[in-house]
């Protein structure tokens, strides 16, 4: 939503669809993000009672738990959409989170078995499923033209060449 969004404001020019964008993106990074890994987590629960109450009430009440699981396809998306919205919002803040949650996809989610799907802890999951792929290429080519950091196109052409040899058929 955060990169829609910013496209809207960049389309209409209506400062309002910018303040969403931006305010999206305070969420993720005050709820989800975790600062020392440099990546986002799952999720956080639905808790409609905490969310329409005034938000100094919220301050004095314990948030919503969040799923401390941090998923690869979600992290590429998040890196994305961050990267995307700085460059149209002008913010680097949010070019410098998505290069920085690139940065955690690249060195520790990227194996020799493809990607890790999700990490639980320190330890990564489930490697080589094709839903962390897409994601992960749009990050790598954002990542590349904001950044210039050789290990993006170098990452993407591993994953591509992985996706053929191990998911690529040759008869469809």
């Amino acid at each position: 939503l955060m990169r829609d969004y910013s496209i809207l404001y960049q389309i209409t020019g209506q400062e309002g669809f910018k303040k969403i964008a931006l305010e999206i993106a305070e969420y993720l990074l005050e709820n989800l993000y975790n600062t020392e890994k440099c990546c986002f987590y799952g999720s956080q629960d639905a808790d409609e009672e905490y969310y329409q109450l005034p938000i100094e009430e919220r301050k004095r009440r314990r948030p919503p738990l969040v799923d401390d699981t941090i998923y690869t396809n979600k992290n590429c998306t998040a890196s994305y959409a961050f990267i995307v919205s700085g460059k149209i919002l002008n913010d680097s803040r949010l070019i410098e989170t998505g290069i920085k949650v690139l940065d955690f996809v690249v060195e520790k989610a990227l194996v020799d078995e493809g990607l890790y799907h999700y990490f639980s802890g320190e330890q990564g999951f489930l490697p080589g499923l094709f839903i962390d792929i897409p994601p992960a290429a749009f990050a790598l080519i954002e990542g590349t033209e904001v950044s210039g950091d050789s290990r993006y196109p170098d990452a993407l052409e591993r994953i591509i060449k992985w996706t053929v040899d191990n998911l690529y058929d040759g008869k469809s």
